[in-house]
């Protein structure tokens, strides 16, 4: 037996690696990988959370022209005027005079989103 065997099973053992083949195409690699259900669960959540958030709290509404009575630091209101997101305008007749805010928020009337 020859004493360099030993020495050349290591350096026999010992081959260059090569580098692993990266995809020329990472995207479409990625949305392979992804389970055929999140594309649909991703368009409800876009659809749903909206309508969600507006059953909840009610759709917006800016207020566009007021009436009021007394100084300029503690207006009494008597009508406020809001034009909405679905519905159109809205007339509020404050009778106790309280405050009308910019922004309101409005329940939704699907009577007129629907029927109209």
């Amino acid at each position: 037996m020859s004493p360099f065997n030993g020495l050349g099973a290591f350096l026999r053992s010992k081959k260059p690696k090569l580098p692993t083949p990266q995809s020329t195409t990472p995207n479409a690699d990625y949305k392979l990988r992804m389970p055929y259900w999140l594309p649909f669960a991703k368009i409800g959540a876009v659809i749903g959370v909206p309508l969600i958030l507006l059953s909840l709290c009610g759709q917006p509404a800016l207020r566009m022209q007021y009436t009021w009575n007394g100084n300029g630091l503690f207006p009494v209101y008597f009508k406020c005027d809001y034009l909405t997101l679905f519905d159109g305008w809205r007339h509020i007749e404050n009778r106790g005079g309280t405050y009308c805010p910019v922004i309101g928020l409005f329940p939704l009337d699907l009577s007129k989103l629907l029927f109209s």
